[in-house]
């Protein structure tokens, strides 16, 4: 329902970015208001989208995996100056043990990319840069009830700066915590 995001830049240049979505429909807010003339998303473009942050929370929280295709996710976004999809594919499947005992088997690798629609390109575009590859390890679990999740066990990428990863090191199903078989 609402996004804010705060940036503080170089020379004191700051900026206040809100979307409030109201039936699908975001309204945007930003002090100091910034140009998107030349940059302009279509209001049909702008509906049913994910903010910034609702996009990590449902990546991470697997929230349109499917437990036979973990990989196959596509996130509308819109941040206010662009759209843009946050696109999950499959790269292979591979068997897994993680160094902290939290999962040992079967997983999904998978590819995440960024596909910009429309509306103002990223200073790393506009330079003629990509965006690194991104990688995760897509994991199903089965609850006692049938029920299945699809965790993402770890996230990376690998950088000009290294190796930057997120990953689960304490996972709880239905009250259990989950150690490897």
């Amino acid at each position: 329902g609402l996004y804010d995001s705060f940036y503080t830049g170089k020379n004191a240049k700051n900026q206040e970015v809100s979307l409030t979505y109201e039936n699908g429909q975001p309204r945007l807010y930003a002090n100091p208001a910034y140009p998107t003339r030349g940059y302009e998303v279509p209001a049909e473009q702008q509906k049913n989208t994910f903010d910034p942050m609702s996009t990590i929370i449902a990546l991470t929280a697997a929230v349109r995996a499917d437990a036979k295709n973990p990989c196959g996710i596509t996130l509308p976004v819109f941040d206010g100056r662009r759209r843009y999809n946050i696109e999950m594919a499959k790269e292979k499947e591979t068997d897994i043990k993680m160094d902290n005992g939290i999962f040992k088997g079967h997983v999904h690798v998978c590819s995440i990319k960024y596909n910009q629609i429309s509306g103002f390109s990223p200073g790393v575009l506009k330079a003629k840069q990509s965006f690194p590859p991104i990688h995760a390890w897509m994991a199903t679990y089965t609850a006692a009830d049938g029920r299945t999740f699809t965790v993402p066990l770890r996230v990376w990428a690998d950088t000009e700066y290294g190796t930057i990863a997120a990953v689960v090191n304490k996972l709880v199903i239905d009250g259990t915590p989950q150690k490897a078989g």
